[in-house]
């Protein structure tokens, strides 16, 4: 079954993809069949796709669904009831002792730059010119329950990540991906031609012909990558990644510069949220001088290694092992409704989420301090704002100094202050307040102190400014 969403600017794509799964064909122990949306309204069908040796024409006809599919010669790709009617009637009309299903599109991985309509960077798969939609990841998750399959292949860039597989092996005994950009081209489908030759090979052993035919296809240049993934060995991964997150979150505050520098150093892809889940274990174990930490990322590599059967990549992906998980460097770059348990089940049933947070509170600057300008005379009041750039409300005494070279000049107290997140509160340091009643030419550095968040900054006082 190949889902293919080509309503949008790959059609041509779609139509090369279709020519090269006529070299293999549907036979009497193997069907392969397309549901084609393209960017005209009114252009979808589904195709039982035969053998010929035309590479430039496609051969294969629709065939009719009664309505069962495509209701009124037009689908919605981006809707999650017809990648669950398409699949029904696939099942009912083809039985099979084995099934693969590919969704075949654009992607984005769980989280995208922008929200619905008219935007390729989303948050999911499958977008729908016509319709302005696409298949979030909780979609995808809706459509498919109840199905069970051998294999589920994503031809769109970044979707293979943990949590995208994680929520996959409810439905499939493998799942096969990019955690990369994928070119137009998309997967090489001749590869089919390994299905119909040999009926009976098992889908672990398909989902590596897979992934050794888009390593051959692209070759070593350039960022690409590919890589099958074993369901059945997610549940040992993700509990060596909580048992790790476990021991990090503890001493968040001892072990959060190692995990900032191994995560400098982590291979990231076209979403730089998006990193490398061997990698970064393998760097912090590099980082980190603790033990247990040393013990924890050991284990999360070797079941990577367990758990990804199959994985190529190309020269610049060179740090690339199969599988990648969401992990923003800075706080501002997170996005809150990953941490929903509504959204992802890998939020809700792993610690990765909490120990992201517990990073971000441990490392992200909370404050922020800024001076209206650089330099000020010295009888001018000196105007700063003290900025919340953390996520969360944060309050207490706000602690106030200024000091010209080394030796405080002056200080203040102010009680119970409350500044809630991307807020800022603004002052002013009257000359008079000083111990002279103006401020002596000099640099001065200015310092806030708010509930245990520091921030300070610099100015310049001058008898006269230019």
């Amino acid at each position: 079954m190949v889902f293919l969403n080509a309503d949008n600017n790959l059609y041509e794509a779609a139509l090369w993809d279709i020519n090269e799964m006529e070299t293999a064909g549907s036979t009497s122990d193997v069907n392969i069949i397309v549901l084609l949306d393209g960017p005209e309204n009114g252009d979808s069908s589904i195709l039982r796709v035969v053998n010929d040796d035309d590479e430039e024409t496609i051969h294969s006809f629709p065939v009719d669904d009664r309505g069962k599919v495509i209701k009124g010669y037009e689908v919605n790709m981006g809707d999650p009831s017809t990648l669950k009617r398409f699949v029904k009637w696939v099942k009912n009309e083809y039985p099979a002792s084995r099934e693969v299903l590919v969704i075949w599109d654009h992607g984005s991985g769980v989280t995208g730059y922008g929200g619905k309509g008219f935007d390729l960077l989303f948050k999911g798969v499958s977008y729908d010119g016509t319709d302005g939609d696409y298949l979030t990841i909780p979609e995808i998750k809706d459509a498919l329950k109840k199905t069970k399959l051998d294999i589920i292949g994503f031809d769109a860039c970044l979707m293979q990540m943990i949590e995208i597989s994680w929520l996959a092996r409810n439905y499939a005994d493998f799942t096969v991906g990019s955690e990369e950009l994928v070119p137009n081209e998309g997967w090489d489908y001749q590869v089919l031609n390994k299905l119909t030759e040999n009926p009976d090979i098992s889908p672990e052993e398909f989902s590596k012909e897979i992934v050794r035919a888009y390593g051959e296809y692209y070759g070593k240049g350039g960022s690409s990558t590919q890589s099958a993934i074993d369901s059945k060995k997610l549940e040992p991964l993700v509990s060596a990644i909580d048992s790790l997150a476990n021991i990090l979150i503890k001493n968040i505050e001892r072990f959060s510069e190692d995990i900032e520098s191994a995560r400098s150093l982590t291979h990231c892809y076209d979403n730089p949220y998006y990193i490398d889940l061997y990698d970064f274990a393998k760097n912090l174990e590099e980082e980190t001088g603790d033990g247990k930490v040393k013990q924890g990322a050991r284990e999360v590599m070797r079941l990577v290694s367990e758990t990804v059967v199959a994985e190529v990549h190309a020269r610049d992906s060179k740090d690339s092992y199969g599988l990648s998980i969401y992990f923003p460097e800075q706080i501002w770059n997170f996005r809150a409704y990953y941490a929903s348990a509504d959204f992802l089940d890998f939020v809700s049933d792993s610690l990765w989420d909490e120990f992201l947070m517990a990073y971000y509170e441990a490392s992200s600057k909370q404050i922020e301090l800024k001076t209206s300008k650089e330099v000020y005379k010295v009888n001018e009041p000196v105007k700063f704002k003290i900025s919340n750039v953390g996520y969360k409300e944060i309050g207490g005494d706000l602690s106030l100094k200024i000091t010209l070279e080394s030796q405080k000049i002056h200080e203040s107290m102010i009680k119970d202050v409350k500044l809630q997140p991307s807020k800022s509160l603004y002052y002013s340091w009257r000359p008079e307040s000083m111990p002279e009643g103006q401020f002596r030419p000099g640099d001065y550095t200015l310092s806030a102190d708010l509930g245990g968040h520091t921030a300070s900054t610099t100015f310049t006082i001058k008898e006269k400014t230019v």
